[in-house]
């Protein structure tokens, strides 16, 4: 289960960086066609900035939704296993209204 989890977040990590890194790509393109440094371009310092941002907070977004995906598969499988919470459902039944 785990290793299809890792499998759809990394794809879904893939995907979101397809954008900025396009975005990146052509930039540095056009900085080495023209021969500028990209030392020297302010757009190119805020680019740089906002892209390894927006990488960053994808990461840990992928990495909050791969731990809550996690934790919803453990207690499903808790459940299922030791039916807890439908016991105390029976338990009830013809005691208290539910």
């Amino acid at each position: 289960m785990n290793f299809v989890l890792g499998l759809i977040i990394q794809i879904a990590l893939m995907a979101l960086n397809i954008l900025p890194a396009i975005l990146v790509g052509v930039y540095i393109f056009h900085t080495v066609e023209s021969g500028t440094s990209l030392d020297e371009s302010v757009f190119g310092q805020i680019l740089l900035v906002v892209v390894i941002s927006l990488f960053c907070l994808m990461l840990m977004f992928i990495q909050l939704l791969s731990q809550t995906i996690n934790a919803f598969v453990y207690f499903n499988l808790h459940e299922f296993k030791h039916n807890t919470y439908l016991r105390s459902r029976i338990e009830n039944i013809g005691g208290e209204n539910v």
